[in-house]
């Protein structure tokens, strides 16, 4: 297939792929596959291997999982405190309304960095007793959780607010 595109040689690929195979026929597959003359797999690993010979997927993954877990659980705490602002404020409406929707105004109109950087200051020093002092559950990393929890909930309360109201 000489002057064949990426995405040729990826359908050719993808089309090479069985349903009946194994999972083991598809790696050794992907393993062994060229893409114009370089392997798309070095040594056995997606990624390549490191002077020691370590898998360098396996070791990005690692190093990647405190981030991976904060923004997982940040995305969820934003969810849960949007969806119960938006919904609580355009049920009840009246003063419950005005209330929740001026601290929404508040927390949209301050600067969300300077949010972050005021309450990391704050909890700096902080620690709940029984959990670790490092890692994805550690004091700090949980107040960063919330924090952005909320700099980003705020803004979706808003958006549910108003499909509350056009359900109302």
């Amino acid at each position: 297939m000489a002057g064949a595109t990426v995405g040729e040689y990826m359908v050719r690929d993808v089309q090479s792929v069985s349903p009946d195979m194994t999972v083991m026929q598809v790696r050794e597959k992907i393993v062994n596959s060229n893409f114009h003359g370089f392997p798309i797999v070095e040594n056995g690993y997606l990624l390549g291997s490191d002077d020691l010979g370590r898998d360098t997927a396996t070791r990005l993954a690692y190093g990647a999982r405190v981030s991976l877990g904060v923004a997982g659980l940040s995305v969820i705490m934003a969810l849960t405190i949007g969806i119960t602002l938006g919904v609580v404020s355009g049920y009840f409406g009246g003063w419950v309304d005005l209330i929740a929707q001026r601290i929404v105004d508040a927390l949209i109109a301050f600067p969300g960095l300077i949010f972050l950087l005021s309450i990391i200051a704050v909890f700096r020093d902080s620690s709940i007793p029984g959990l670790p002092r490092q890692g994805l559950l550690s004091t700090q990393i949980i107040v960063l959780i919330i924090a952005i929890g909320i700099l980003q909930g705020v803004g979706a309360s808003r958006t549910i607010r108003s499909a509350v109201l056009g359900v109302k």
